[in-house]
C-alpha cells in the first residue's frame, strides 16, 4: 500500500501529486525525481512537456530535477483533432456552405441523423473518434514532444507494462535519487515488453477513460436504476 498511481482530467493539466505531503510541488523537488506517464495521447504529452519544463527551469539544464519517462503501447499518432471536422460544423456553418454553392450538412451527421438505432447511433461515435492521438504543434511544434526527446528531456518508450514491483531497500538505497533513501519507500521497477527496466518514484496515468459511464455502483444502480432512467445497451450513457 505505498505504491501510488495519479490519474490525470480530460484536459492534461489535472494531475494530482499522491506523494505532495512530501514533495509540494515538482519544481522544487532538489533531488532528481524519477516520474513515469503512462499514455501515448493528448494529456499523456502535455503532462510529459509540463513535468520537463518545471525541470529545465531548475536553473541547470544538464542535469535536469526530474527524469521523465513517457510510456505508449503505440508509436505517436498525429492528428489535428480526434474526429473528423465534418463532425464539427453546425447548422451555421451547414447553412453558409450551402448559400455558398457547397453540400451544406456533412454526409456523416447526415446518415447519423438518418439512423433511428441507438445502438447503431453509439456505433458511429465510437468508430468515428479516433483516441490516443497529439496535434502537429505538440509533437513538432516549438518546444514539442519531439524536441524534448531528441533532447533527452523525456524518454520514450513504446511498449506496455508487464510487471511493477517494490523495490526493497536493500535493493535500491545505491542508486535512490531521494536525499535520504533509509526512508524511501516508494521505489518501484518497471518491466516493459521491449526488455527493458526502469525505476522510477511515481507513476501517472494519462490512458483516457472507458467506454462505459463513470461513477460505478453509484451511478448504476443508485441513479439509473433506481430513478429508472433510460439508458443505451450498447453503452450505458443516458438516451
Amino acid at each position: 500500500d505505498d505504491v501510488h498511481f495519479t490519474s490525470s482530467s480530460s484536459s492534461g493539466f489535472g494531475f494530482t501529486d499522491s506523494k505532495s505531503s512530501r514533495d509540494d510541488n515538482h519544481s522544487t523537488i532538489k533531488t532528481k525525481t524519477k516520474t513515469v506517464i503512462v499514455g501515448g495521447g493528448i494529456s499523456a504529452v502535455h503532462k510529459a512537456l509540463e513535468l520537463a519544463n518545471a525541470s529545465k527551469s531548475t536553473g541547470n539544464t544538464s542535469s535536469p530535477s526530474q527524469e521523465i519517462h513517457l510510456i505508449s503501447r503505440h508509436p505517436l499518432r498525429e492528428q489535428q483533432f480526434d474526429t473528423h471536422q465534418d463532425w464539427m460544423m453546425d447548422k451555421a456553418a451547414a447553412k453558409r456552405s450551402l448559400d455558398g454553392g457547397g453540400f451544406g450538412v456533412p454526409k456523416r451527421q447526415r446518415q447519423f441523423s438518418q439512423s433511428s438505432c441507438f445502438k447503431e447511433r453509439r456505433q458511429i461515435i465510437a468508430n468515428q473518434r479516433v483516441p490516443g492521438t497529439v496535434t502537429p504543434a505538440v509533437n513538432r511544434g516549438e518546444h514539442g514532444l519531439r524536441y524534448a526527446i531528441e533532447n533527452g528531456h523525456i524518454q520514450w518508450h513504446q511498449a506496455e507494462i508487464l510487471e511493477k514491483k517494490i523495490l526493497l531497500l536493500e535493493e535500491h538505497q545505491k542508486t535512490c535519487p531521494h536525499e535520504d533513501s533509509r526512508d524511501c519507500n516508494t521505489c518501484m521497477e518497471l518491466s516493459l515488453s521491449n526488455g527493458e527496466k526502469i525505476e522510477v518514484d511515481e507513476i501517472l496515468l494519462a490512458t483516457g477513460f472507458g467506454k462505459k459511464p463513470p461513477g460505478g455502483k453509484i451511478i448504476e444502480e443508485d441513479l439509473i436504476r433506481n430513478a429508472g432512467l433510460k439508458v443505451s445497451e450498447f453503452c450505458g450513457y443516458p438516451i
